[in-house]
């Protein structure tokens, strides 16, 4: 049964719902109030449905909602309830129902208002939420391995804005001419607050500690500090700054650390400046470590990233083959250009394989461009990390240039080649020299028994010159073998230079230019002045073969120091002073295969019949038998030169 009519006026003026209902069966007599307002739905849409009230409770809640006011009306005891219902737009809205149950004309009536709380409801589950972000906030800010710094800038801002009203506009010059000015800065910023990791990255005792002495941490005056970027960040209206800076400890001790920094605008009421500082000492004392193994060494450290196709190589790739490490850095295949074609397909198939057969050393020799386009032969060795598949990621090593140490090796093998020669070929010589001793002997008898028969003797004379030029060429070969007898006496080569001209002009004729370059304080040497001049001939005739269309022949003499750890002296000279002589041509000079084999008897580029094949190896013996050396430099199409070193006479040295 409706209330009476005259309260109608009165129950639409209240911002709630009004209801009665049965209490045994739940069926709503009455609705009234702003339930229309509230819900949007209308009195007689309520009543004209019995179970209406229970199919409009949000499907979280009717449950514990009719189990709660069936249990409570069963008891007969006013209750509370503050649930959800949907409304007719689909909104849930939060309701706060009062119940009470009263008798009348004995049966049991409950009567309660409904009053919107959606809006109180949501105030509290935001203010919850933000609570719990705050909670959570807060929780990250004391476990985080970041220092985190809150401060109140408001007093630099407006120090700034003054500045910046007057005119001023080079800051840096400002603060110089100012005495005291960064320092009444730093004065007047409030730091709010600080986290755990603060206090421990700058072992202070507790946070008011380093509140109190934050000032100590970093040198505000240099011209790079953390300070200063910040004051021009502002000023140029950016929201934040990020580097690395060297500060320091509260204990004195450096520390390097990490920044990023979220700045205030200049003209904004919110000057906070929030902080994020990382300790990464470990990792830069790192560095640091490694920068210097990498100045230590002349080996080219490189570090190739395989996954992304980048390759870092430290500085001694400029000192060491004059490339721009930066050259470097795209891609493997700027690395694989420079690598000798005859080489290449062997180091890649070499490099394929380590990357999918599970090998993890990397080691190989081939010859590389240098910038100035000559090859090195290098030695490139490393060893490659994975990942938990096993997948190659990340290749680690060094380049090393070996092509002086292979040269020098290369050089000794010749050497110890030419020493088995010199060995076998001075036995050979021998044993010829007494065989033609014989001959000679023969013949000369067989010379007294023929009487006046020319035609006899002809052929006598002709078969001793043959024996004759052999017993010649055993010279020759016993001066290869460092066995020929000589008779080495003190030479004046800078008094016997114009003859040493005039001997070769005779031998060379007039095609070629000849040229006699000698130090006016040349040392005196020992040697076979004999052996010598022979040596020069044969240089001075091969230097003539290989120039049929004439040239330019260069005799040189200088003062040479031969100290401990040369290359010369790698090779075999001993340590000490020298005469060089050498003999320099304009021919067509001698590929690399040809010069492993020039001093090896018998060897000749000549057609045959035209050399014999031993001047230079004559020449090679004589400069060792004389305590000495002979070197060879050519080049295809650059000429060739020879150098002999000859012992100088240390007490006879010219002032």
């Amino acid at each position: 049964m409706q209330p009476e009519s005259r309260f109608q006026p009165m129950f639409a003026a209240i911002d709630a719902i009004i209801w009665e209902a049965d209490a045994d069966t739940l069926d709503f007599s009455f609705v009234g109030g702003s339930v229309e307002e509230i819900l949007g739905y209308t009195p007689e849409q309520w009543l004209g449905q019995p179970d209406f009230w229970e199919s409009k409770l949000h499907p979280e809640d009717a449950g514990w909602v009719i189990e709660t006011c069936v249990s409570a009306s069963r008891k007969r005891e006013p209750h509370r309830m503050t649930y959800r219902m949907v409304a007719a737009d689909g909104r849930a809205v939060w309701l706060q129902d009062n119940v009470k149950l009263t008798i009348r004309e004995g049966r049991a009536i409950l009567s309660g208002i409904m009053i919107d709380v959606t809006e109180l409801i949501q105030q509290r589950q935001h203010t919850e939420a933000l609570s719990e972000r705050n909670a959570h906030f807060h929780r990250l800010y004391d476990l985080v391995p970041i220092a985190i710094w809150e401060e109140d800038w408001s007093s630099v801002t407006q120090a700034l804005r003054d500045l910046k009203a007057k005119g001023v506009a080079d800051l840096r010059a400002h603060i110089a001419r100012t005495p005291g000015f960064i320092d009444s800065l730093i004065a007047g910023i409030e730091i709010l607050s600080i986290n755990p990791t603060a206090v421990d990255i700058f072992k202070a005792r507790d946070a008011a500690e380093l509140i109190r002495r934050a000032p100590e941490v970093f040198e505000a005056n240099k011209p790079g500090s953390v300070f200063l970027t910040t004051l021009e960040a502002i000023l140029e209206g950016r929201a934040g700054i990020e580097g690395v800076n060297r500060m320091r400890r509260l204990d004195g001790t450096p520390v390097h650390i990490m920044y990023r920094a979220l700045l205030p605008r200049l003209y904004e009421r919110d000057a906070r400046v929030i902080l994020c500082e990382m300790d990464i000492s470990e990792a830069h004392t790192a560095n640091e470590r490694f920068e210097l193994v990498t100045r230590a060494t002349s080996d080219v450290i490189w570090d190739f990233d395989i996954v992304n196709d980048r390759l870092w190589a430290s500085k001694e790739l400029k000192q060491t083959f004059g490339l721009e490490p930066e050259e470097m850095y795209t891609s493997l295949e700027h690395w694989t250009a420079r690598i000798h074609l005859d080489d290449l397909d062997r180091v890649m198939r070499h490099y394929d394989s380590i990357l999918h057969e599970g090998v993890d050393d990397w080691e190989q020799e081939y010859r590389f461009r240098k910038g100035d386009g000559a090859y090195a032969i290098v030695r490139d060795q490393g060893f490659i990390l994975r990942d938990e598949k096993g997948a190659a990621t990340r290749m680690i090593g060094s380049l090393v240039d070996i092509t002086e140490q292979r040269q020098l090796k290369e050089r000794l093998i010749q050497a110890q080649r030419l020493e088995s020669l010199g060995k076998f070929t001075g036995g050979i010589a021998h044993d010829f020299n007494n065989l033609l001793t014989v001959v000679l002997g023969g013949l000369d008898m067989l010379e007294d028994s023929l009487g006046d028969d020319p035609e006899r003797q002809r052929h006598v004379a002709s078969a001793m010159r043959a024996a004759e030029r052999g017993i010649q060429l055993i010279d020759r070969l016993l001066a290869f073998a460092r066995q020929q007898p000589l008779e080495p006496q003190t030479l004046d080569l800078l008094t016997q230079a114009h003859e040493i001209r005039q001997l070769i002009e005779h031998a060379l004729g007039a095609r070629f230019g000849i040229q006699v370059e000698v130090s006016a304080d040349l040392w005196l040497c020992r040697a076979d002045p004999a052996q010598l001049e022979n040596a020069l001939l044969n240089l001075c005739i091969n230097s003539r073969d290989a120039m049929p269309r004439g040239g330019m022949l260069t005799i040189g003499m200088r003062n040479a120091r031969i100290a401990e750890g040369e290359a010369l002296a790698e090779q075999g000279l001993a340590p000490g002073n020298y005469v060089a002589v050498s003999v320099a041509d304009t021919g067509h000079g001698m590929d690399e295969a040809t010069l492993q084999k020039a001093f090896e008897p018998f060897f000749t580029t000549k057609d045959f019949g035209l050399g014999s094949g031993l001047g230079l190896a004559m020449v090679h013996g004589f400069a060792q038998q004389s305590h000495g050396l002979a070197m060879i430099e050519s080049a295809p199409g650059q000429g060739t030169t020879v150098e002999l070193f000859l012992p100088a006479i240390a007490q006879a040295q010219r002032s």
